[in-house]
């Protein structure tokens, strides 16, 4: 079989209805997805492996979803069966959920784009804005040859769904907590202490990120002298590694 070009395209389906409720708008499918198919689909908790579908479609929604919170980034892999050169992967993402895709440059829609040849796998990042909606997303991985868009029947290639759960974030930008000051670094340091000393005792402020803050992770998450205890003891006592941010 002869391919002159391929393409590999990840959807995420923006809607306010409720789980695995499908839209009602898109028409999706293809006609021969038997040579060209998707095998495995890795986000987050999802990791699902497949054979091809009949009808080139394949519905996970009521199966597999995975939590995405507001302004974290998330990879994302896919591995095709029978991928040509000329292949690509990319990502569309409906964070408004008005049914419709954005795929001008620099568009926070069009999140992930590979021309990579070969079987893969394919891996991109997802990145949720920090304003993306709550709600259930679908999450639309689509294989196809030559054209692709995220509504249609092709001819060759197939369609898996997803669902994706938006949740709130958090305004610690990590890996580590401990950025109390705010420093595009992330780095834990003297001033930090300070900051916190400061939060505490002194101008006795608002804390910036009570994620950042709650380095002794009280269940409260409030900033306290218990942080302050801790954050001494990582940089001048024991060393220790600051826990991760939720």
């Amino acid at each position: 079989m002869i391919r002159i070009a391929f393409t590999l395209v990840v959807f995420l389906i923006g809607t306010s209805s409720a789980l695995g409720d499908a839209p009602p708008w898109c028409e999706i499918g293809s006609e021969e997805q038997f040579c060209e198919h998707i095998v495995r689909v890795t986000v987050g908790d999802i990791d699902n492996e497949s054979a091809h579908s009949p009808g080139g479609y394949a519905d996970y929604t009521l199966e597999l979803a995975t939590e995405m919170a507001q302004g974290r980034q998330y990879q994302i892999t896919v591995v095709g069966a029978e991928i040509f050169p000329g292949d690509c992967v990319g990502a569309w993402v409906d964070w408004n959920q008005d049914y419709m895709f954005d795929d001008s440059p620099g568009s926070a829609e069009k999140v992930f784009f590979d021309v990579s040849s070969g079987p893969g796998p394919y891996t991109g990042t997802v990145v949720v804005p920090q304003d993306a909606p709550l709600g259930t997303p679908w999450l639309r991985v689509r294989l196809a040859f030559e054209t692709v868009a995220p509504c249609g029947v092709t001819r060759y290639g197939e369609t898996e769904d997803y669902t994706i759960v938006v949740v709130p974030g958090t305004c610690c930008t990590g890996p580590s907590r401990g950025n109390v000051d705010g420093s595009p670094d992330n780095l834990v340091t003297m001033s930090d202490l300070t900051e916190m000393i400061s939060h505490l005792f002194i101008l006795m402020h608002p804390a910036r990120c009570n994620d950042e803050g709650n380095v002794d992770l009280s269940v409260d998450g409030m900033v306290t002298m218990s942080d302050l205890t801790v954050l001494i003891d990582h940089l001048f006592i024991s060393l220790d590694p600051l826990p991760p941010c939720p």
